[in-house]
């Protein structure tokens, strides 16, 4: 049937009182629904979904009765992150590009005598080619069709989720419920499960506010400009990642907020002479370290160091142990001798925008782990980075990169750091004889799997008491050392004769 003008309130209590529903209680609820047409049979909640898609109210069982109640913008609780049980804050992110980037939504125009209007709502970030449809059988003025539509594309959009675990302090939270963990984001409380005296809190992140709208139905507004940032452009000439076949050129990223939607980056020998190398569709995960880290061991896990990162609109996560050593959860780190791969286990959110990431792995994929200084970058590794392809005849200029015609970041010499070899482990000395063992890309990192041949070409210096000198190339991986030599050194040597970097040890260590 078709419903005019009436309280949300007592449209809900009709609806449940016809489907024999009960008891109610719908004081909780506010707003004017316009008008409300239903055709053909349907359930209770079949008919209160789209009331409850477009007003956002929560149900909620209690006391014997279902509690009808619009969202709280309260905050019902702050919890310190000591108060949480078990892995403490697990989040769980969606990709950025399953989600829409529009939403229309096909109403009745109470304004314009019930006629199929539509109103369309846009916001920064998502896949500009995903548009979500909404139609509901209400009739709303323009003004709260707009507010509608926001809403629900910001929900839409929202990528983050989260779990947590409390104790019998958490007794008093109900579903719908707003709370703050550690002064940082708001939550929603999607789902409560008690087992025994600890309950699960299931997280909805709390929207962001949703850009203009812009209302499509004839005579109404135009489209709300975006004027994006200037985006911040990464370039990191950066280690082979996992699985690459052979990558020539640095890894690129950026970030803007508004997410203009496609990013293009030029590069060339000159800043009037550019082309574009690579066309980014994602923003990148960029943040600064709020302190610096010294070096960190390699080959085990390194528990003492942690990472303090400020990123706007960043999303980390923790994941297990096995989805690390699997691969997860890898960063580029801006040190003192370049772009550190590494990997974390943890990820907690400790203040807004602010996270602290630990239980690390460092100097992965033959990257040397050394220091970083305060305000350093760390760009998360993910779909967001393209390589972008660089001449060989370019191997060793000053390339000058800009997004878009803007302003160039400081040119930097493109030493092809994914092509060098690794260096080499294990290095030692025992009856005046200088062994050691090739790592590299072409290495399986299984123990489950044969060991690899340790074959290759080295090259072999020594120090006689003024520097590094008298340099051989030896095709195995042992050499003997010279007699008045008080320190020695090795480094691989690749198949673009380059020498990798080199590992040193005194003639006196075993």
């Amino acid at each position: 049937g078709r419903a005019g003008a009436a309280p949300l309130a007592a449209i809900v209590a009709d609806i449940c009182h016809r489907g024999g529903v009960g008891p109610v209680d719908v004081s909780g609820l506010d707003g004017l629904v316009p008008g409300f047409a239903l055709d053909g049979v349907h359930s209770v909640r079949a008919a209160l979904e789209p009331l409850r898609t477009a007003f956002g109210f929560d149900v909620v069982e209690g006391a014997g009765e279902l509690m009808f109640r619009m969202p709280s913008e309260a905050i019902a609780a702050e919890i310190p992150f000591d108060a949480l049980a078990g892995d403490g804050l697990i989040l769980t992110r969606r990709l950025i590009d399953k989600a829409p980037q529009r939403l229309r939504l096909t109403y009745a125009g109470a304004d314009q005598d019930d006629a199929p209007a539509i109103a369309e709502a846009r916001m920064t970030g998502g896949d500009p080619r995903l548009v979500a449809d909404v139609a509901l059988p209400l009739a709303f003025d323009r003004v709260q069709a707009e507010s509608i539509a926001r809403r629900l594309l910001a929900k839409a959009v929202n990528a983050e989720t989260a779990e947590i675990h409390l104790g019998p302090e958490a007794l008093a939270l109900e579903p719908g419920d707003t709370i703050r963990l550690a002064s940082g984001p708001d939550w929603r409380i999607a789902e409560i499960t008690d087992v025994g005296l600890v309950r699960a809190l299931t997280l909805q992140a709390r929207p962001r506010p949703a850009d203009p709208v812009r209302f499509s139905a004839p005579g109404g507004r135009s489209a709300a400009a975006l004027v994006p940032s200037e985006p911040e452009l990464v370039v990191m000439d950066a280690s082979a990642l996992w699985g690459e076949p052979g990558p020539s050129g640095p890894l690129v990223g950026a970030f803007a907020a508004p997410w203009p939607g496609e990013v293009r980056v030029e590069c060339g020998l000159q800043t009037d002479a550019r082309g574009v190398r690579a066309v980014l569709t994602q923003p990148a995960t960029i943040g600064r370290l709020m302190a610096g880290v010294a070096a960190g061991p390699v080959g085990r896990w390194d528990r003492a160091s942690r990472l303090d990162v400020h990123a706007a609109e960043a999303g980390f996560e923790s994941r297990s142990v096995q989805a690390v050593l699997a691969g997860a959860n890898a960063a580029l780190l801006e040190t003192v001798s370049g772009w550190e791969l590494i990997q974390f286990h943890r990820a907690d959110l400790v203040a807004p925008d602010t996270w602290r990431l630990s239980g690390l792995l460092r100097g992965l994929r033959g990257s040397l782990s050394a220091a970083a200084a305060p305000g350093a970058r760390l760009v998360l590794v993910d779909d967001a980075l393209v390589r972008a392809p660089v001449h060989p005849e370019e191997r060793g200029e000053a390339l000058a990169w800009t997004v878009g015609g803007g302003l160039p970041v400081e040119p930097e010499i493109y030493l092809e750091h994914a092509a060098t070899e690794w260096t080499v482990a294990h290095l030692r000395i025992s009856g005046g004889v200088a062994r050691w063992v090739r790592r590299g890309g072409d290495i399986s990192e299984s123990w489950s799997l044969p060991e690899a041949p340790n074959g290759g070409r080295f090259a072999v210096e020594a120090d006689f008491g003024a520097g590094f000198t008298a340099r051989a190339d030896v095709s195995e991986p042992s050499a003997p050392v010279p007699e008045g030599a008080i320190a020695i050194r090795v480094a691989g040597i690749g198949s673009d004769e380059r020498t990798g970097r080199w590992l040193s040890i005194a003639t006196g260590s075993p």
